[in-house]
């Protein structure tokens, strides 16, 4: 006659472990998910300063056409293909790129405070995009 099969009971032990090893999993699982439909954000900050008036400054960054003239990304691709839209300076005002390097995208002057701040939203394609602000504070006579 055979004997009857034991049925192996947890103890306590395996049964904390057994628990311990599911919550980790399950918290685990939890940061990923939160972390995979939260949009990365990044923050940066820098100063420098210009010699010119706040005023001088201000209408660089206030217009496009200008900005560009000094901006670094159009020194590393001369064939960049720049389009203007929307008021010629100043809120509202649109600029979009295409280039070989640089990728396309746009961006739009979005809030400004002559002579002291201007603000960018930016869309660098691919779902990346920026807001970048600009304020501008007198160091002396001639020196932003």
């Amino acid at each position: 006659m055979a004997k009857p099969e034991k049925k192996h009971e947890d103890t306590g032990a395996v049964a904390w472990v057994r628990n311990a090893i599911l919550v980790a999993f399950l918290a685990v699982a939890a940061v990923v998910g939160f972390a995979y439909v939260l949009e990365p954000t990044a923050s940066g900050e820098g100063k420098q300063v210009i010699k010119g008036t706040p005023e001088e400054i201000f209408a660089e960054f206030n217009d496009f056409r200008r900005y560009n003239i000094w901006s670094p990304w159009v020194a590393k691709d001369p064939s960049m293909r720049i389009e203007y839209a929307g008021p010629e300076r100043g809120l509202d005002a649109r600029m979009s790129w295409s280039s070989s390097i640089h990728g396309s995208g746009s961006q739009i002057i979005e809030k400004t405070e002559a002579p002291r701040l201007i603000q960018y939203r930016i869309d660098m394609g691919g779902g990346r995009k920026a807001t970048s602000r600009v304020e501008l504070t007198a160091q002396g006579p001639e020196e932003t």
